[in-house]
This record gives structure tokens, C-alpha cells and sequence, in this order.
């Protein structure tokens, strides 16, 4: 990217030498790949300015999962609201972004109204049960994570969020059967290993580790964008082994 020094624009155009406002000579921007994904969004946003969905993934993926940088993300997932309030997945996108800044309550008011605006979506009932869970409601958590893996063939998503209210709810027993589930699945078809590792983190520590490590070698998005945050990895996070694993992903530094 090239911005002009006099007026700030910024040029995606890499054979351009010259602003286009006041012919200034351009410079050459020398960033990293979280710089250049956030100045590529400011870029472009203005030439839709209510498209939701690229406020959802800037704002909640980008902004606070992956560089941490949460009043920038809430600012983002307030205007997501504020652009389209009846959509049931920018409810959701707000109840993940609240579940991730420890916002339970708040994430369960968003997560409901997800589940009422779009009762058969699966992506609505699993970010409900998620908050639910986080927010100690552990039996409604339950049946609403049952209706999601219902809907889905038991997507595995899902599955890790029954094994992890299982372990909160005080049913262990019932926690490793789901992790165990889990695993035996992964030997004949693909789960993210951020996802196993997220459940393993239910008191399996050392396979939580070796799922972590495996999706940083995978390269999984997943585990790129929840590392920082998701509450599902508390019971690791002190861990120094996941804090290297963490590391080794070189995530922007929060500001």
C-alpha cells in the first residue's frame, strides 16, 4: 500500500506514484499483515458503508479476537446493531463478541434475541448456549446446545459446548463421554483441532496442549482468532506451555 504524506490518502494500487487528490509522490507503507488488514478495511468500507457483515468480521475476528483491541471492537459492534438491529446474525456476531469480554448477561439478552429473530439457524442456538453456559444457566444451556446439534448431525462446535457446560454444571462423567466423542470422531473425519482443545480444557490439560499445538501447526483460523479470548481456554491460559504455543502465532499487540 502507498499513502500520500500531504493528505493521508491511501492508495491500494501499488503502480501508482501519485496521489490523486494533490499529486503528491507517494510512499510506500511498510506493514505487517494485521496492518495491512485493518488499513484495507478502512480502505473499503466507505464504498458500502451498511454493509454489515464487514463490521461484524472487522470488528469482532479482526479487531478483538485476533489484535485484542476490545473498546474498538465494542465501538464496531455497536454500530453493527445500530445498522441493522432485526438481522438475527449481527445479534449473534454482538453475543460472541460479548461472550469474549466477559460480558455474559449482556451476551445472553443478544444470543436470545438471535434465537427469536432465527429460530432455525444453527449458528443462533449455538452462540445462545454459549453465553447461556457462561452466564451459569446450565440446564437452559443444555437443551438449547441439544436443539443445536439437532439441527446440525451434532456439528462439533456444538459438541465442545456440551462437554464444557457438562464440566461447569458439575457433571464430569458426562463432560469426558462428549470429549471422548469428540475424539473418536476425529479419527475418521476433520474436527479444528481448536475446537478439541477448547474442550479438552475441561480437565484434560496435557491433550489440550497437544490439540493446541496442532492447530498452530494445522494453521487453523480458528485457533487464530479465539487464542486471545475465548473462555474456553481459561483453564490452559497459565499454562506456559500454551502461552508459547500462543506466541509462536505473533498476534498483533493489543492496544
Amino acid at each position: 500500500m502507498k499513502r500520500c504524506p500531504t493528505c493521508n490518502r491511501v492508495e491500494t494500487t501499488t503502480t501508482l506514484k501519485f496521489c490523486r487528490i494533490d499529486g503528491t509522490p507517494l510512499v510506500l507503507e511498510e506493514q505487517g499483515e494485521s496492518e495491512s488488514a485493518t488499513m484495507a478495511f478502512h480502505v473499503s468500507q466507505p464504498l458500502n458503508p451498511n454493509y454489515a457483515q464487514a463490521r461484524a468480521w472487522f470488528g469482532l475476528f479482526m479487531l478483538q479476537w485476533v489484535a485484542g483491541r476490545e473498546r474498538e471492537g465494542r465501538e464496531e459492534m455497536d454500530r453493527l446493531i445500530q445498522l441493522d438491529p432485526l438481522s438475527a446474525y449481527a445479534n449473534v456476531i454482538f453475543s460472541f463478541s460479548a461472550i469474549s469480554s466477559g460480558r455474559f448477561s449482556e451476551a445472553v439478552e443478544y444470543g436470545r434475541r438471535g434465537v427469536e429473530l432465527d429460530p432455525k439457524s444453527y449458528r443462533a442456538l449455538w452462540s445462545f448456549a454459549v453465553a447461556l453456559q457462561y452466564d451459569g444457566k446450565h440446564e437452559e444451556a443444555f437443551s438449547t446446545v441439544e436443539q443445536a446439534l439437532a439441527i446440525s448431525g451434532r456439528h462439533s462446535w456444538a459438541l465442545m459446548t456440551l462437554a464444557s457446560n457438562y464440566a461447569a454444571w458439575g457433571k464430569p462423567d458426562k463432560a469426558r463421554a462428549v470429549f471422548q466423542e469428540s475424539e473418536a470422531r476425529n479419527a475418521r473425519e476433520y474436527i479444528q483441532p481448536a475446537m478439541l482443545a477448547a474442550a479438552a480444557s475441561i480437565g484434560e490439560t496435557d491433550r489440550a496442549i497437544t490439540f493446541a499445538q496442532q492447530a498452530l501447526d494445522d494453521r487453523d483460523p480458528m485457533f487464530v482468532m479465539l487464542a486471545r479470548t475465548w473462555p474456553d481456554y481459561n483453564n490452559v491460559r497459565a499454562d506456559p506451555r500454551f502461552q508459547e504455543i500462543v506466541r509462536q502465532l505473533k498476534l498483533p499487540s493489543s492496544l
